[in-house]
């Protein structure tokens, strides 16, 4: 568990399954990416399922960001593991559910994951950032870590794409 002012950042766990399907099944919060909203909670449990796979195997993956005053699950965030162009990525996702967004969470989280990463893991690796081009406040996330946009790759994996990776270190 990670914990900061006002979070605990913590692995994936179906103890949290109605608030995580409460947010993927929101369509505000899913605006960017519609292919991914659930319409059912097995599909939230089943996600849940999947990330803590990718714990299990990489050792890292995305948390689920608590809020501390509700005890309540009011996003998710993290790191995984992509590749793309044959180059390992830390995919960095975010996601939170619409009540809680302008408080500054996101950056909260984020840098709480990112400061995590690079004491306890020590990756190496570049970050990643794929949105949407009309996703604006993850574009200010991505200028925020101080991403490149990668322009030779939009529409790489959907149409609309957009990519934004770290320096080469």
């Amino acid at each position: 568990m990670i914990e900061t002012k006002h979070l605990n950042l913590i692995q994936p766990s179906v103890k949290y399954n109605e608030d995580l399907f409460n947010i993927h099944s929101n369509p505000v919060a899913t605006k960017y990416t519609p292919q991914n909203i659930h319409s059912q909670s097995d599909e939230t449990k089943e996600m849940i399922g999947l990330w803590q796979e990718h714990w299990s195997k990489h050792g890292y993956g995305y948390f689920m960001i608590i809020e501390k005053e509700e005890d309540k699950c009011i996003g998710a965030c993290g790191i995984g593991h992509k590749e793309v162009e044959g180059e390992t990525f830390l995919n960095v996702f975010f996601r939170l559910h619409p009540d809680y967004t302008g408080k500054g969470y996101s950056k909260e989280a984020l840098s709480a994951v990112l400061k995590w990463e690079q004491e306890k893991l020590q990756l190496n690796r570049r970050l990643l950032v794929r949105t949407d081009v009309e996703n604006i406040a993850a574009i200010k996330l991505a200028e925020w870590l101080e991403l490149e946009y990668k322009p030779e790759w939009d529409n790489k994996e959907v149409e609309g794409d957009r990519f934004f990776l770290s320096k080469k270190q």
